[in-house]
C-alpha cells in the first residue's frame, strides 16, 4: 500500500515531523537536517585535491577544479585521463544518559574519475587553447553508524505515541498514525482509558535503551566543463553538474524492561527504515588570473542546485512478551519532493614558488538557510507543511564559511602535500566547526602519474533521538571521526 498525501492521516503524520526533531519518527526525511546533509560537500575529487585540502582551483590543471572553480581546467596544456578509488572508515564516540559508547564504519568507493581533452591554440587574438573535461566527483559519503545505550529516566518512546495520540478515537488511531502511535496501539503496549488517554505499558518503569542507526550511501556529481585560456593570463571556465544522491538508514530503538518489573513482557523494537534516492542539476561559472608572475587569483559562483528526491520508508514494531511476539508493520511509505539548495560563492588564490612548489586557498560561503523544500503537491495541508519546514531551515542556519589553505614542493618527480580547512556549522547559533588536515605524496613522470592522500576530520554534535513538548529521550553528545586514504592514478594522453 502506498500512501496518499491528501489522507487526513498523512496530514497528521506531517503535522507531527513539524515538531518531532532528530528521528524519523514518520520515516520521512524533509527536515532541516536533511537539508544541510544535501547541501554540503565534503572531500572532493582527486588525491592531489584531497592532501591540498581542497584547494587546488586557483593552481588548476586538476580534475577536481570541475566542482570547485571550473577555469581551472583551461590551465591544462594536454590531455589525460585520471581515476580515484577511496578508503573511507569513520568512529563514532558518544555519551548517552551517562553512558560512554563507540561504534565504527568502514567502506570502498570511487573518489574521482574523468577524462580532459585539452586542445592548444595559436591564434591572432589572444586564445591559446580550450579543454573540455567529464567525469565524476564524490562530494560527500554518508556512512555511520552510532550505538547509544542506557537506562532512561526521562521517558520512553511510548511516551511519545501517547503523547500524539491523545483525544484521538481508538478507531481511528491506526489510520491517524500508522508509523508510530497505531503501531504501539497494536501491538498491545499502549492503553486507552475511557477518555481517550493513553497509557504506555512502562508506566513509571525506567527502560533500558539501546539505539542502533546505520547510515550509508554518498553525494556524486556527474559534470561536463569547458575552459578557455586566454593569453595565458586569464582562465575562463565552466560546468555542468548532475547531483546523484543515494542515502539508507536504519534506525532501532530497543526499550527492554531489565528488571522484570511488568509481569509477563520482555522488550519491544521500534524499527525504522529509510531509502532516498536523488538526482539534480546546476551551473557552476569561473575565472582565474596570472596577476604576477608568482600569483594567481580566481573566483567562481554556483547556482542553486535543484534536487528532485524520492523516499521510501517503512516502519516495523516488534513486542515480546513472555508468550507471544507482538510483530506490526506499517503500510509502505512514499514521498516526492524537490530541494533547492543555495547559491555558493567562491574565491581562491595561489603564491607560486617555481620549480620548488605553491601555496594554495581558497574560500567558500554559503548561506544554509536559503534552503528551500518544494512539496509535490497542492493540497492545503501540505503546502502549510511546506511553509513549516523552510521556516525551520531560515530560523536554524545561516551563512557557512570553509576556508582552505595547502602547500606543495617539488623535488621532481616527486611531489610533498599538505591541506588544512576550517568549516564552520552552517547553524545560526554557536555550534563547533569542522577541522580537517590532510597530506600526501605524488609522483610525476613524462606519461604517467600517481598520488595518494590521507585526511582526517573531527567534529561534534548533539543528537536526540525523539522529542515532543516536554517529552524528550534526553540528548546524546556525539564526537564524530572520518579518515580517508585516497590513491589517483592517470595517464597523459
Amino acid at each position: 500500500m502506498v500512501l496518499n498525501l491528501k489522507s487526513m492521516m498523512y496530514k497528521r503524520i506531517l503535522l507531527l515531523m513539524g515538531v518531532v526533531f532528530g528521528m524519523v519518527t514518520s520515516g520521512l526525511a524533509q527536515s532541516a537536517l536533511e537539508s544541510l546533509r544535501y547541501s554540503s560537500v565534503y572531500q572532493v575529487g582527486t588525491a592531489r585535491n584531497i592532501a591540498l585540502g581542497g584547494s587546488i582551483s586557483s593552481v588548476g590543471g586538476d580534475f577536481s577544479s570541475i566542482v570547485t572553480n571550473p577555469a581551472g581546467i583551461a590551465r591544462y596544456k594536454s590531455s589525460e585521463f585520471q581515476l580515484s578509488p577511496n578508503i573511507a572508515f569513520g568512529n563514532t564516540d558518544g555519551t548517552y544518559l551517562g553512558n560512554s559508547l563507540s561504534d565504527e564504519n568502514l567502506n570502498f568507493n570511487v573518489s574521482s574519475m574523468g577524462i580532459i581533452m585539452a586542445r592548444p591554440l595559436n591564434t591572432a587574438n589572444g586564445w591559446k587553447g580550450f579543454s573540455i573535461g567529464a567525469g565524476l566527483n564524490r562530494l560527500d559519503q554518508y556512512h555511520q553508524n552510532i550505538f547509544i545505550s542506557g537506562t532512561n529516566t526521562n521517558s520512553s518512546i511510548l511516551d511519545l505515541h501517547a503523547a500524539v495520540a491523545e483525544g484521538v478515537d481508538p478507531g481511528s488511531l491506526v489510520g491517524s498514525f500508522p508509523f508510530d502511535a497505531g503501531l504501539s496501539y497494536l501491538g498491545n503496549t499502549l492503553f486507552v482509558d475511557t477518555n481517550n488517554v493513553y497509557h504506555p505499558i512502562f508506566g513509571n518503569v525506567s527502560p533500558e535503551q539501546d539505539i542502533t542507526i546505520s547510515r550509508s550511501g554518498g553525494k556524486y556529481e556527474a559534470a561536463i566543463s569547458g575552459g578557455g585560456n586566454f593569453d595565458d593570463k586569464v582562465y575562463f571556465g565552466a560546468s555542468l553538474g548532475v547531483p546523484i544522491i543515494n542515502f539508507s538508514e536504519t534506525e532501532i530503538i530497543r526499550e527492554t524492561d531489565k528488571n522484570n518489573e511488568i509481569e509477563g513482557f520482555n522488550y519491544i523494537d521500534l524499527r525504522n527504515e529509510l531509502r532516498t534516492s536523488g538526482y539534480g542539476v546546476n551551473f557552476k561559472f569561473g575565472v582565474l588570473a596570472s596577476v604576477h608572475q608568482y600569483v594567481r587569483i580566481g573566483a567562481a559562483f554556483h547556482t542553486p542546485t535543484v534536487i528532485r528526491f524520492s523516499d521510501d520508508y517503512i516502519t516495523v514494531f516488534d513486542a515480546d512478551f513472555v508468550d507471544s511476539l507482538n510483530s506490526v508493520e506499517s503500510p509502505q511509505g512514499r514521498f516526492d519532493y524537490t530541494l533547492v539548495s543555495p547559491w555558493k560563492f567562491i574565491g581562491n588564490a595561489s603564491f607560486m614558488m617555481g620549480k620548488y612548489g605553491f601555496i594554495s586557498t581558497e574560500y567558500e560561503l554559503q548561506n544554509q538557510g536559503k534552503a528551500k523544500y518544494k512539496f509535490n503537491s497542492n493540497v492545503a495541508d501540505v503546502k502549510f507543511e511546506e511553509s513549516i519546514r523552510n521556516n525551520e531551515i531560515s530560523g536554524l542556519y545561516d551563512w557557512q564559511h570553509h576556508l582552505k589553505l595547502g602547500i606543495e614542493f617539488k623535488a621532481d618527480p616527486v611531489r610533498v602535500r599538505a591541506g588544512f580547512q576550517y568549516k564552520t556549522s552552517g547553524f545560526a547559533s554557536s555550534q563547533p566547526a569542522e577541522l580537517i588536515y590532510s597530506g600526501g605524496l605524488g609522483y610525476r613522470g613524462k606519461h604517467f602519474f600517481v598520488d595518494g592522500a590521507f585526511s582526517y576530520s573531527n567534529r561534534k554534535y548533539d543528537y536526540t533521538p525523539y522529542e515532543f513538548g516536554n517529552i524528550t529521550s534526553g540528548t546524546a553528545n556525539l564526537d564524530v571521526s572520518k579518515s580517508q586514504v585516497t590513491i589517483t592514478i592517470g595517464y597523459k594522453l
